[in-house]
């Protein structure tokens, strides 16, 4: 439920009411889990503790041999290291250090979890588990010193000095963009599964996930195609190029955005973008969608309410060119989407211009984050089009290019009326 004044303990000092609260819940420590799960495997002679070389597994008549043993099916659930399994190397995993903390302290918290960015979750011994951050960087299960900090910080903000660290400890996710796993058969080996990418908050969707795959191999039934590893190893789309486009705008936009980050979609349309941008920053990130038709942002909000998913996305109503003068003060935002030209399937006399492209353009310079990205699908197709792309040409020569790094991508087809893409990169 919404996070009210009721659920914040008084002798918390935080003042912010954004974010959730989870009554009566707790919390499941994965690598006890775990070691609970291989000492009732090894119990029952199932388990086998070795080294693992994927170059020991062969295929041999319908069979997946590894060593001395085979199977007719081999199930991968490597978690952060599947990021080296050469079948499901199409899968776009990105690992995710997080540092938690234990801490002690008298404030009573009851049985609430609170969500605040980060998360505060009471223990049935008085203590509290603290969470957690995101390094990209670092693959290590090692607590880092910014990590630490991080957590410090927010400890400081939200209970003042009634708490003391107990012990700090850090994990890998495998985390996966669009924040589904990837559960599965392997779209050509069908004798190889996937059954990882659920990170920290996908676990606990592990349970109902693993029936799901035992059903689907041992009586056949369908698995959702939102967990097939397939969805990430598609052929190309011959359906449209405004498609096509899109697909290596996102593509892009990916190497830039992770979960928690803040999004701007500067032309929500028929929201498709808004509703990708929602899923990859995931609940802790926050998206603003932009807008002058009424209708587009109501099939938009439709879009992300169907879904039921956890999301902190703001419609406004106003042109993109006041951009600034409706964000928060401060904002930097990691990525910055432009789809211009009109609402499809709507008034195409209803079209992006290059006035207020520019001045859009212009403002989200300024709030781009170090390492961020502006993504701008351009359309000369149709009318006023051309002289919109010929003004975003002229426009990016005034770009100061030691601190901005520019990248043009044009249909192979050569055809002049094909989508265009731009790249505008902030250097760290």
């Amino acid at each position: 439920s919404p996070l009210t004044k009721e659920d914040i303990p008084d002798a918390c000092s935080t003042k912010e009411l954004f974010g959730f609260a989870i009554k009566g819940a707790g919390i499941v420590k994965i690598s006890e889990l775990i070691g609970d799960i291989h000492e009732e495997l090894a119990q029952g002679d199932a388990l086998e503790n070795t080294d693992f070389d994927y170059q020991d597994i062969e295929f041999k008549d319908d069979r997946v041999t590894w060593r001395s043993s085979n199977a007719p099916i081999a199930v991968f659930t490597e978690g952060q290291l599947a990021t080296d399994n050469p079948w499901f190397k199409f899968v776009p995993y990105r690992p995710t250090k997080g540092v938690i903390g234990r801490i002690k302290t008298h404030v009573q918290l009851s049985d609430t979890i609170i969500l605040q960015g980060k998360f505060l979750i009471p223990r049935e011994d008085g203590s509290a588990i603290v969470g957690a951050t995101y390094n990209w960087e670092n693959r290590s299960d090692e607590p880092d010193s910014n990590g630490i900090a991080e957590i410090e910080s927010f400890l400081r903000k939200h209970m003042g000095n009634h708490w003391s660290w107990l012990e700090i400890f850090a994990g890998v996710r495998p985390t996966i963009p669009g924040a589904m796993p990837a559960v599965g058969p392997h779209p050509e080996q069908r004798n190889l599964f996937s059954f990882n990418g659920f990170g920290s908050k996908g676990a606990t969707q592990i349970p109902i996930l693993a029936d799901g795959l035992y059903r689907f191999i041992w009586e056949g039934k369908p698995l959702p195609e939102e967990i097939l590893p397939a969805r990430f190893k598609k052929e190309p789309n011959p359906l449209s190029k405004r498609w096509i486009a899109v697909e290596i705008a996102r593509d892009r936009v990916m190497r830039h955005l992770k979960p928690g980050d803040t999004a701007i979609d500067a032309t929500t349309g028929n929201g498709h973008d808004t509703l990708w941008l929602t899923q990859s920053v995931g609940p802790d990130g926050i998206v603003y969608a932009f807008d002058i038709q009424e209708c587009a942002i109501d099939i938009a909000r439709k879009k992300i309410d169907n879904l039921s998913i956890v999301a902190r996305t703001t419609f406004l109503k106003v042109c993109h060119s006041q951009m600034i003068s409706q964000l928060p003060l401060n904002i930097k935002a990691k990525a910055i989407l432009f789809n211009l030209g009109y609402l499809p399937e709507g008034d195409k006399s209803i079209v992006t211009r290059i006035e207020t492209t520019i001045s859009a353009l212009d403002q989200s310079l300024t709030i781009l984050h170090p390492n961020g990205i502006i993504s701008i699908v351009i359309y000369p197709g149709h009318q006023g089009g051309t002289s919109e792309a010929d003004g975003i040409l002229n426009w990016t020569k005034s770009i100061d290019n030691s601190s901005y790094e520019t990248e043009f991508v044009s249909n192979p087809s050569g055809n002049p009326k094909s989508p265009r893409l731009l790249f505008i990169k902030k250097r760290a």
